[in-house]
C-alpha cells in the first residue's frame, strides 16, 4: 500500500493542464457507493468568476429570483474576496501544494492541517452509482429551491471535493495510472518537504 505521501507525490506529478480524474468506487457519509468522474487541475477562482458573471447576467422572471439572484451575487462576491488573498494568508485549515520545478499551485488537492484527510476537488462531469445512499427527504423554502435553479445553470455548482482515505475508495484513474488508497496514517508536516507546500 502506499503512503498518504506517496499519494501526493502521485497526484503532483499528474499533468499540470485540465485532465480527467476518476475516483472508483467513492464512499459517502450517506452510504453510498459511486465512481465520479471530474475535471482535475481546474481553477476554481476562474469557475468562481465565470458562475459571478452569468448569475449576474441571468434574466429574472419574478421577485423571488430577483432575491434569490441577489443573495447568489453578495455569496459569490464574499468567496472572490476571499479568493484574491494569497494562498499562505488564506485561515481555512488546509495546506496546499505547490510543483517543485515550477512552484506553481497545484490545483485540486490539499491537506486538511487538523484532520489530516486529503481532499481532491475538480468540476464534475459524470457520477455513475454503484449503491444508493440514504438521504432524508428536505422541503426546501420557495428562496431555496430558486437559488438552487439558477445555480444549477453555473459551473460552480458542478464543484465537488472527495475526502481521499484508506477507507473512502477503491482506486483512482488519472493520467493512465492506477493511485491505490493510502494507508490510514498521520502526515507529518516535514514528510512535505519534497513536495513544496503553503
Amino acid at each position: 500500500m502506499m503512503t498518504k505521501v506517496d499519494l501526493l507525490k502521485a497526484l503532483s506529478a499528474v499533468r499540470p493542464s485540465s485532465t480527467f480524474l476518476v475516483i472508483n468506487g467513492y464512499r459517502n457519509k450517506s452510504g453510498e457507493v459511486a465512481n465520479h468522474c471530474i475535471a482535475f487541475h481546474i481553477s476554481y477562482s476562474e469557475c468562481l468568476y465565470r458562475s459571478f458573471e452569468m448569475v449576474r447576467d441571468y434574466p429574472c422572471s419574478n421577485e423571488l429570483e430577483v432575491q434569490a439572484k441577489n443573495e447568489l451575487i453578495s455569496s459569490y462576491l464574499s468567496r472572490i474576496k476571499n479568493l484574491v488573498k494569497p494562498v499562505a494568508a488564506k485561515d481555512d485549515g488546509f495546506i496546499r501544494f505547490k510543483d517543485p520545478v515550477t512552484d506553481r499551485i497545484i490545483n485540486g488537492v490539499k491537506l486538511h492541517e487538523k484532520s489530516n484527510k486529503i481532499h481532491i476537488f475538480g468540476l464534475k462531469v459524470w457520477k455513475k452509482v454503484i449503491v444508493p445512499g440514504f438521504y432524508k427527504p428536505v422541503n426546501s423554502l420557495p428562496l431555496t429551491v430558486a437559488k438552487r435553479k439558477i445555480e444549477s445553470l453555473v459551473p460552480v455548482s458542478r464543484f465537488r471535493a472527495f475526502i481521499i482515505e484508506h477507507d473512502t475508495f477503491d482506486y483512482i484513474a488519472v493520467d493512465r495510472q492506477e493511485i491505490m488508497p493510502p494507508l490510514d496514517e498521520i502526515i507529518r508536516i516535514d514528510n512535505l518537504d519534497t513536495l513544496g507546500w503553503v
